[in-house]
């Protein structure tokens, strides 16, 4: 159950982040609409770039590492993010932060799966333990007064905190750090774009258009007519569906193939 802990304080990163960004945002004197493009934009890069990089980290086995880096580049972003305020600015640096945010989840899940080897039995305990980190932040923001929501600064330090702790559990338990790369395939032993080519044919089209269609979920507040704002309304609300496809066979729901990050590399399991 120890391996949860580095889940535990990423969802306590999802809390902040999921509760804070908007306001955070806010506090730095953007208007509703700049919201709404810099979230899309955020949630586009976090959803995007990271599939980019994935396969490289599987082929290594550098998970453990990789996940350090990341925490790092979220607690690297975030004083340019509050002292420097420009528009292009702070939309180039959320996408860094959407990187190290949503780019740890499936490294910190591929390495706990590593871990475990054949014995999965307890793997949803552990990520209980993240969701458990998720409401624990989220309840203490709501009835404390640690996180002062009119300070940038007050808002990124609470991004800071858990981060830090992050690094210090990945370093800290046994085991986290050991390189465990994956069997090379013929496909990582082609060149670089011969690579990320075939790791791109392994997302539908219909995963891309669920990136468009949370990007344009956040751009809902985009100054427009009634009925172009019906339509952004609609589409926004189906961006959940392109991941499964349009009315997915029930079997669909019975196993599913679990990622080893998002490079592709899949193992069979029950999921529901």
């Amino acid at each position: 159950m120890i391996l949860g802990v580095p889940l535990f304080f990423l969802f306590c990163i999802y809390g902040v982040v999921n509760t804070y960004l908007p306001v955070f945002l806010s506090s730095l004197g953007y208007s509703v609409t700049e919201i709404g493009i810099l979230m899309g934009c955020f949630e586009a890069a976090g959803l995007s770039i990271p599939v980019l990089v994935s396969s490289r980290v599987d082929k290594k086995g550098t998970h453990g590492r990789t996940v350090i880096l990341l925490s790092l580049l979220i607690i690297l972003v975030l004083p340019p993010l509050v002292l420097i305020r420009h528009f292009l600015v702070t939309a180039i640096f959320l996408g860094f932060l959407a990187v190290g945010f949503k780019g740890s989840v499936p490294l910190i899940d591929a390495l706990i799966s590593r871990n475990l080897g054949d014995d999965t039995s307890n793997y949803g305990k552990i990520r209980v333990i993240g969701s458990i980190g998720f409401v624990f932040v989220t309840l203490l923001l709501q009835f404390t007064s640690l996180v002062n929501p009119d300070s940038a600064m007050s808002i990124a330090s609470a991004i800071v905190v858990p981060s830090l702790l992050v690094i210090l559990s990945m370093i800290a338990i046994p085991g986290l750090m050991h390189r465990q790369p994956a069997p090379a395939t013929d496909v990582e032993n082609a060149g670089f774009i011969a690579r990320y080519r075939e790791r791109l044919k392994n997302f539908s089209p219909a995963f891309w258009f669920g990136i468009f269609l949370i990007f344009l979920g956040f751009s809902d507040s985009l100054p427009h007519s009634d009925s172009s704002r019906s339509m952004s309304a609609i589409f926004s609300a189906w961006n959940p569906m392109p991941a499964c496809g349009p009315f997915p066979p029930r079997r669909k729901f019975r196993s599913c193939s679990c990622p080893g990050s998002l490079s592709g590399n899949t193992e069979r399991k029950n999921c529901w």
